[in-house]
């Protein structure tokens, strides 16, 4: 119960930066990575069986960190990327019924076949989604939108960055240093700040795509929804 909670919960607060990021550098890698790490979970569920002695914790440190990166998610991504408007709501309700329907015939297979095939088998299904994605698989997202994409969040973050600096040399700085430039005490306590700036950005970056949430009532209550459907 604890790891579903920390995969639940990874899921939650990642899906969106993992989002964003796909914007940048396209869904092809991300979809590739996320695949990879889908991949350790069956992978981990077979060396425990053929090693009796090995620590299940790998098992669930595997299925937390197949949470980094939804599958789905980006799966969406790409599939709006490709399709027109008026058949993404089929295209998308196909994806998500394909992949429940995968859920609940799972359990069927332990019928036939015993835990240690079906391990075997989850393995195999697992690699060959990965081959085919890295041979077959191509990016759907334009390269003119992810470099437009990247520009547009480089220039905010310049301005959010050039926007604390400002802050700082009015509130923080002694007067006679404010509009010296030549004192090289201000510039290096700029080039500090604006690295850790920059490292303080990257870090609450997660939460910061979060406030998608908050966009308007729809999402809200959306999200809400999710969350009540979930428990």
């Amino acid at each position: 119960s604890v790891a579903s909670f920390a995969s639940n919960m990874i899921i939650f607060c990642t899906s969106s930066l993992v989002g964003s990021i796909s914007d940048e550098v396209g869904r092809r890698r991300m979809l590739l990575t996320g695949i990879g790490l889908n991949l350790l979970v069956p992978l981990a569920l077979v060396l425990i069986q053929l090693y009796p002695m090995m620590n299940p914790a790998w098992f669930y440190a595997a299925n937390i960190s197949s949470s980094f990166i939804n599958f789905t998610t980006i799966s969406l991504s790409a599939i709006s990327d490709v399709v027109p408007h008026r058949w993404r709501a089929s295209c998308f309700g196909l994806l998500l019924s394909a992949f429940f329907v995968g859920i609940a015939a799972a359990p069927l297979l332990a019928i036939p076949l015993s835990h240690f095939r079906v391990s075997l088998l989850s393995l195999g299904l697992s690699a060959c989604a990965f081959l085919c994605g890295l041979l077959f698989l191509s990016e759907t997202l334009p390269a003119a939108t992810s470099e437009e994409t990247r520009r547009r969040r480089k220039e905010a973050a310049e301005r959010e960055v050039a926007a604390l600096l400002l802050h700082y040399d009015i509130t923080a700085l002694p007067t006679e240093e404010r509009d010296d430039t030549s004192r090289a005490a201000p510039k290096t306590r700029h080039r500090w700040l604006r690295r850790r700036l920059r490292v303080s950005r990257v870090l609450c970056r997660p939460f910061r795509e979060l406030l998608i949430l908050n966009r308007s009532a729809f999402f809200r209550i959306l999200s809400l929804l999710a969350f009540f459907s979930g428990i």
